[in-house]
């Protein structure tokens, strides 16, 4: 599922997958998904400021982030400019 909400940009080993929210099982099962194709699991905790979500994203350059409903709402007006290179939220 990962690589195909990817598109090209996570066909490749290595490729950056953002995890936003708190600890919990869908957290497990996306960091398993992201070891078993060759990805990294980058960490953006539900703690975290609006800077620091928007820095680690851009150092990152995350195209994909997989988080909790309530982080990912937290994510919307960070698409576009903010954020140029994220186009996926799951």
């Amino acid at each position: 599922g990962l690589r195909a909400l990817g598109g090209a940009r996570l066909q490749s080993k290595g490729a950056a997958v953002g995890l936003y929210g708190r600890n919990c099982v869908e957290w497990v099962v996306t960091e398993n998904g992201c070891n078993q194709n060759g990805y990294v699991s980058v960490a953006i905790y539900d703690t975290f400021g609006a800077d620091a979500v928007r820095h680690i994203i851009n150092h990152a350059e995350l195209t994909v982030v997989v988080g909790e409903g309530a982080c990912l709402r937290k994510l919307q007006p960070l698409l576009g400019e903010q954020c140029p290179g994220l186009t996926t939220l799951v």
